[in-house]
């Protein structure tokens, strides 16, 4: 079977909100309960954090290492190569690439994606977000010979930062797919990760309310919660996801259609 790592990009250098992986809640950083929910996954055989070799991130590793949990650290701007290092040193062969962004995970979203990919046999899977589930739940899967190839041919800058933008601008390159899945519920908002500070307060809210010790955050517990409170949906409601280049994007989704 193939070895299924996740490599869970994180950073105390955030532009819209510095320091957000380890913004306290409950005492616990965020980066905590990412870990926590992860390593309920069925799937994965390896969690690793990828952080960067600058001394403001030591804070990252610190934590991480608390917990137990593996680190590698590398270029801060980078992503690519730090993933593409961070896959050699766990001598992964799948890589499911989650950011620390998105401390809710469900671990069955992560299987489900993980399963889904192996079914199609395709380069590349991404789950359906924001058009099943809220940003929050971005789960990514590829080979590391996909992610080798990407880091040897991807130049541009935002092909670097943003590990997987050349794979899926790309489709003539790589086998793409899709992961959509009707079972998952219609969740009331399209964003539950963190990136700024009404992120945060929002994401703060299901947490306090939702998070139990000894289980996970599961997917449904967090949609019922939402829907009796619809006033934590507004909190973050106005917050505009952050693009990269809205040409390339577009001409994506048309050829993803």
């Amino acid at each position: 079977m193939p070895r299924t790592v996740a490599i869970v990009q994180a950073r105390m250098g955030s532009d819209r909100l510095p320091g957000k992986a380890l913004k306290p809640v409950l005492g616990r950083p965020l980066l905590e309960y990412l870990i926590r929910q992860l390593r309920y996954c069925e799937r994965l055989d390896d969690i690793v954090i990828a952080t960067s070799d600058l001394p403001r991130d030591d804070a990252i590793e610190e934590v991480v290492c608390r917990l137990g949990g593996s680190v590698f650290r590398g270029s801060e701007l980078d992503v690519l190569d730090r993933y593409r290092g961070a896959a050699a040193a766990c001598d992964a062969d799948r890589v499911v690439r989650i950011t620390a962004d998105c401390p809710l995970m469900c671990p069955t979203v992560v299987d489900r994606t993980v399963d889904d990919h192996a079914a199609s046999g395709c380069d590349y899977t991404m789950n359906d977000v924001p058009g099943t589930l809220p940003r929050g739940y971005d789960v990514e899967v590829f080979s590391r010979d996909t992610l080798n190839k990407t880091h040897g041919i991807a130049r541009r800058t935002a092909d670097r930062e943003h590990v997987t933008y050349y794979v899926y601008t790309h489709p003539e390159e790589f086998s793409i797919n899709r992961f959509r899945d009707a079972a998952f519920p219609r969740f009331p908002t399209d964003r539950l990760c963190v990136d700024t500070q009404a992120d945060f307060e929002a994401v703060k809210a299901v947490i306090e309310n939702v998070y139990d010790d000894g289980r996970y955050m599961h997917h449904t517990d967090v949609l019922e919660f939402l829907d009796a409170n619809p006033e934590i949906v507004r909190i973050n409601s106005g917050v505009a996801q952050k693009g990269i280049n809205k040409a390339d994007l577009q001409a994506w989704r048309v050829q993803m259609e």
